[in-house]
């Protein structure tokens, strides 16, 4: 590495939760190619909680209402003041179009120079002639791994055992909302990634007959609390051990939940990506995307079976085309029964195995492995 990558570094970048986690590995690629930690700048406060603990990022400053003006955030300005005080040299901006032009601003005016903000970070996806040295490798392409401290696990162990009587055992954990679900009510539009709330009350059902002692625990948003109650009363309510944590689990608590369970299924959205990163055995729904398409980063160090469409091509299609409710509980629930114990520990890559609506398992090859050849 030249003497001209060290220094201070600040990555910039306006992603929702899933891509947020996905970001991970190129996070920690960007500190052990540069030797500095990476002050992170962020959409949402609540990001602050999802990288803490990560021993290779420093400050993640929080832009709050990025679309605002400067001069009307004061979040915003704030950032820039606290980046003045580090004097960052290099700056790299994961994000496109007109958020690339906003960040890039930003960053000029905290005095990193216009010959310091790098598109992209170098290296990662293709060699860039700029930077030789930026290059992955095996370390690199491990894949994310969010951390949860022992105290947390201790107080989401505490108080499952005096909410849910839960004192140990099988914990499954099930997300069946999605972003979309604020912009089309707590119940959902269905297509897109949004699998029917009746096939969660069928899996649910299938679930509690197949591990009668475990708690199954949904957990979402405050706006999809509507449809995590729907599902537990419809597949059986309180007493078949079926609980609604939506809405009442912050950042922290999400992850030390998930850092229990000994299972989950969700759908393709960002709870599904946490899971993983925290190292739990995971059935991830696939609606409008096709997940033979995504990169290592998209998954985590727990195992994960994906579940997809009969018809889907390799690629995306309109959300309006989406074959997700042609995906039956009973191929869920397959996919679900075939995961792998939870181990204590990630490899050196993620466990992906791609289940077909219809029959058909496949396993997967990342980009990655075939662009740098570290498979």
């Amino acid at each position: 590495m030249s003497d001209s990558h060290q220094g201070n570094v600040v990555a910039a970048f306006l992603r929702p939760l899933g891509d947020a986690v996905r970001t991970v590995p190129e996070l920690r690629y960007l500190a052990r190619i540069t030797g500095s930690k990476v002050t992170l700048i962020v959409k949402a406060g609540w990001q602050r909680d999802l990288y803490a603990g990560l021993e290779y990022v420093g400050d993640v400053l929080s832009l709050d209402k990025w679309r605002v003006p400067l001069w009307l955030s004061p979040a915003q300005r704030a950032v820039v003041r606290r980046l003045k005080t580090a004097s960052p040299r290099l700056g790299f901006v994961l994000s496109r179009r007109a958020k690339f032009a906003k960040l890039s601003r930003l960053l000029r005016r905290a005095g990193v120079p216009a010959n310091g903000i790098v598109d992209d970070i170098p290296g990662w996806r293709a060699v860039d002639p700029h930077f030789p040295d930026f290059r992955p490798d095996r370390r690199d392409l491990a894949p994310p791994e969010l951390s949860v401290t022992p105290d947390e696990q201790a107080a989401m162990r505490s108080r499952l055992e005096r909410e849910c009587g839960w004192t140990g055992g099988t914990l499954v954990v099930l997300h069946p909302g999605c972003g979309a679900m604020k912009r089309s009510g707590g119940m959902g539009r269905e297509g897109g990634k949004n699998w029917s709330w009746r096939n969660w009350v069928a899996l649910a059902a299938a679930l509690r007959e197949a591990a009668p002692d475990a708690l199954v625990a949904f957990t979402g948003s405050g706006d999809e609390r509507e449809l995590t109650e729907r599902i537990c009363s419809e597949a059986g309510g309180r007493g078949a051990r079926l609980v609604s944590l939506a809405g009442q689990t912050s950042m922290r608590e999400l992850l030390a939940l998930q850092s229990l369970a000994s299972s989950g299924i969700a759908t393709n959205t960002g709870a599904s990506h946490t899971a993983m990163a925290v190292g739990c055995p995971l059935v991830s729904i696939f609606g409008n995307h096709d997940p033979r398409i995504f990169t290592a980063s998209s998954f985590g160090w727990g195992p994960c079976h994906t579940v997809r469409g009969a018809d889907m091509a390799a690629g995306s299609v309109a959300k309006e085309d989406s074959p997700v409710n042609r995906i039956r509980p009973a191929t869920v629930f397959t996919a679900w029964r075939d995961l792998p114990a939870r181990t204590d520990r990630p490899g050196d890559k993620p466990y992906v195995r791609h289940y077909l609506e219809g029959g058909g398992v496949e396993e997967v090859t990342f980009a990655e492995e075939k662009r740098w050849g570290v498979g």
